[in-house]
């Protein structure tokens, strides 16, 4: 229907603008909260290289606790689930405080490293950004080395085992072929006497 055209009665322009404003009224909110949705989910990625860094540290740390998972039970196979259950809280606790320590300096020296390259837009940022994420996790690699036993003595401590105890279940199947074989010399040379 066209605005200027004249056969169409008066009584069906209005009819047809009427349904046209309710469509509207109908449509309008929704375009509106489409809108406000859309701009909100912007807003809250637009700082998309952050969201990527903890995506992948994220998968990262998951790979590596499923891998020490999979570790323990492959090498203390022969200690019970109680056993192997605190172990993994051990090597899981020392994990993730290692994670932690290496992912936070990374992200302050990567953040820092952007800011001081800002003074070179686009390629100081960058380089910045690169050097500083690098040099900060050097920096937890090297607190890591000096943390990683206290933590370690913590998880101990937390789940009762000792040092002893992980090298023990460790080795258990063969200390215990070992007893038994010690065992078995001391019968036959009882026998023999």
């Amino acid at each position: 229907m066209s605005l200027r055209d004249d056969s169409v009665p008066i009584g069906e322009r209005v009819k047809f603008w009427e349904e046209q404003d309710r469509i509207n009224q109908e449509l309008i909110p929704r375009v509106i909260r489409q809108h406000e949705l859309l701009t909100g989910h912007i807003a809250e990625h637009e700082n998309l290289p952050v969201v990527v860094t903890n995506a992948v540290q994220q998968a990262i740390a998951g790979a590596r606790l499923v891998h020490s998972v999979l570790r323990t039970e492959k090498q203390f196979s022969a200690a019970d689930r109680t056993t192997r259950n605190k172990i993994q809280v051990v090597q899981s606790l020392t994990l993730m405080s290692r994670m932690g320590v290496t992912t936070v300096l990374a992200t302050v020296g990567g953040m820092g490293g952007t800011a001081a390259g800002s003074a070179i837009p686009f390629l100081g940022n960058l380089v910045g950004g690169i050097v500083g994420t690098a040099a900060g996790a050097g920096m937890g690699m090297y607190l890591n080395r000096h943390l990683e036993p206290r933590m370690l003595d913590l998880a101990l401590d937390i789940t009762d085992l000792t040092n002893d105890d992980l090298f023990y279940y460790k080795n258990k199947v063969r200390i215990d072929g070992t007893a038994v074989s010690f065992r078995q010399t001391a019968i036959e040379l009882g026998a023999s006497s």
